[in-house]
């Protein structure tokens, strides 16, 4: 039983880690595109320079920011733009700089996942054997007649 624990786990291991292996992501597109470099500003400009280059159909457009901004208080112009891709199910992702990663956050919520794992897997082996069982619970009244438990019989099916 622990050795099938511990192979779930140990699977479960590396799937996730062959996840982060970079170069291994399924969205890796067959034809070289050119890339576009613009600057964002918030001029009608800047929406019509950037809807130019999307419809050159560019593999990537690069937009340099002057003045950086947090994810949580990003320009309305972009903002427009982000909820345009994601209503016609495109994706909208944050991610770090250069690859840059936070281990210690990433790690921690690895074992927070494992450990979530284990658990769900501990707890359906736990109660698998119950699947061939049958539960009767007997009952006595009290003076007051509220009705309690006094015995518990599990029956092979």
């Amino acid at each position: 039983m622990k050795k099938l624990i511990n192979n779930a786990v140990l699977f479960t291991t590396l799937l996730i880690l062959l996840g982060c292996v970079p170069g291994t992501s399924s969205n890796v597109q067959t034809r070289h595109r050119s890339t576009s470099t613009l600057e964002y500003f918030n001029s009608a400009t800047f929406d019509e320079s950037l809807s130019n280059a999307m419809k050159q159909e560019n593999g990537k457009i690069e937009v340099s920011v002057l003045t950086p901004f947090s994810p949580n208080n990003v320009p309305e112009r972009l903002d427009t733009w982000f909820t345009v891709i994601r209503e016609k199910g495109g994706k909208v992702e944050v991610k770090p700089i250069d690859g840059e990663r936070i281990v210690a956050e990433e790690v921690a919520s690895l074992i927070l996942f494992l450990y979530s794992v284990y658990q769900l897997v501990e707890t359906q082996l736990r109660y698998l054997p119950a699947e061939n069982y049958n539960a009767t619970l007997l009952y006595r009244r009290d003076e007051s007649g509220e009705a309690l438990v006094e015995k518990i019989v599990f029956s092979h099916k």
